[in-house]
């Protein structure tokens, strides 16, 4: 593992995996620092996978790398994907942990990060 990055995105909760593939997908050299031993932060690790806001009143309003991930891996349990409902101003949906968490490992790879699990960062110089 080299000691030189451009970019340290520390936590790979949501957030921090959808910062770290996008510095990686622009080629900056990249790491992803978790304390666990699995991405997708309370998604996965404290069960709560149901991400929110992607569509309000009607319409989807968010798109980009969080909406791959969960479309993604809606598509690869076989659910549907979710439509917006011009009913409700807010909607949340559910997803696979597990399956979420693999395809965020995917991405980061494909996107040539690298990911140091079990770790916290102590001192940045």
């Amino acid at each position: 593992m080299k000691n030189i990055y451009d970019v340290i995105v520390v936590g790979g909760g949501t957030a921090g995996i959808i910062a770290a593939i996008q510095s990686a997908r622009t080629g900056a050299l990249t790491l992803l620092v978790e304390k666990n031993g699995i991405l997708g932060g309370t998604m996965v690790s404290a069960k709560v996978p149901h991400p929110s806001s992607f569509h309000a009143y009607g319409k989807q309003i968010i798109a980009g790398i969080g909406w791959e991930l969960c479309y993604q891996t809606r598509k690869e349990t076989g659910e549907p994907i979710p439509e917006p409902d011009p009913t409700i101003p807010r909607s949340t949906f559910h997803v696979n942990p597990a399956v979420f968490a693999a395809l965020a490992d995917e991405k980061l790879i494909q996107a040539n990060a690298k990911i140091l699990f079990h770790a916290m960062p102590a001192e940045v110089v």
